[in-house]
C-alpha cells in the first residue's frame, strides 16, 4: 500500500481494523528474520493506532510484544502426542 486512503479505525463484528503504509515489494527481498521484525512492526503500529483510539490500556499488548521479542520472534508449536491406546478405551 503505497498510501493510505482512510485514517479511520473500522470496527465491524468486534473486529477493528486500520491501514498501516507499507511497501510490499521491498518485503519480499527480505531475508527471514528481516520479515519476521516487519512484520511485528506492522502489527505494532496497527495496535498502537486502535489502543490509542478506543483508549485501552497499552499493558498486554505490550507485554505480548515484549515476549515474542524476548523469544526471538520464534514461531514454535508443540502439540501433545495423542496415545492411541488410552484413546480406544475411552
Amino acid at each position: 500500500m503505497n498510501e493510505v486512503t482512510d485514517s479511520r479505525v473500522i470496527e465491524q463484528l468486534g473486529v477493528c481494523e486500520v491501514q498501516i503504509k507499507f511497501d510490499v515489494d521491498s518485503f519480499f527481498s527480505m531475508n527471514d528474520q528481516r520479515k519476521k521484525e516487519t512484520t511485528l512492526e506492522i502489527l505494532r503500529n496497527g495496535i498502537d493506532k486502535i489502543v490509542s483510539e478506543k483508549n485501552w490500556d497499552p499493558t498486554p499488548f505490550n507485554q505480548a510484544f515484549d515476549n515474542v521479542i524476548k523469544e526471538e520472534l520464534k514461531n514454535e508449536w508443540f502439540w501433545k502426542k495423542t496415545d492411541f491406546k488410552s484413546r480406544q478405551e475411552i
